[in-house]
């Protein structure tokens, strides 16, 4: 018999919880898009912080630089992001989305806020502004 302790673990709930999660990322934005989740992060964050350059970009997501190139050839190629000479620096690359590549992260972004209601759906407005001030604080 588990003790309550055990039926009680945080990770535990936030891991079946991030399973999910998966499912309905692949659902709704995976097969669809044909966009894999670290690209999806990648995207997400370029866009909140134009201009990134590639290290930079690789230590806020906790990925490897050699891989990170890699992830950003693939996502050049495909017409989702551009590389830009750094003003300031014109060996530096600046990482920035194309048009395209916003288009893909909105449509992205829309159908995975449809996609969540199933599962965060009985949440009230309070209940998620808390749950995403708890997250946050277990992020930093």
């Amino acid at each position: 018999m588990r003790s309550c302790a055990e039926r009680d673990l945080v990770g535990d709930r936030l891991a079946r919880t991030a399973i999910r999660l998966s499912g309905v990322y692949e659902r709704v934005v995976g097969r669809p898009l044909g966009l894999r989740r670290n690209e999806y992060f990648i995207l997400r964050v370029v866009e909140d912080m134009a201009g990134i350059n590639a290290c930079r970009l690789a230590e806020t997501l906790d990925i490897a630089r050699p891989n990170m190139t890699v992830l950003l050839d693939d996502l050049q190629r495909r017409n989702l992001i551009r590389r830009e000479s750094d003003p300031a620096d014109r060996r530096a690359k600046r990482i920035c989305l194309t048009e395209h590549g916003q288009t893909v992260l909105d449509e992205a972004g829309s159908a995975l806020l449809e996609g969540e209601r199933g599962i965060f759906g009985q949440l009230t407005e309070v209940d998620r502004a808390t749950l995403l001030s708890l997250l946050e604080k277990l992020r930093t």
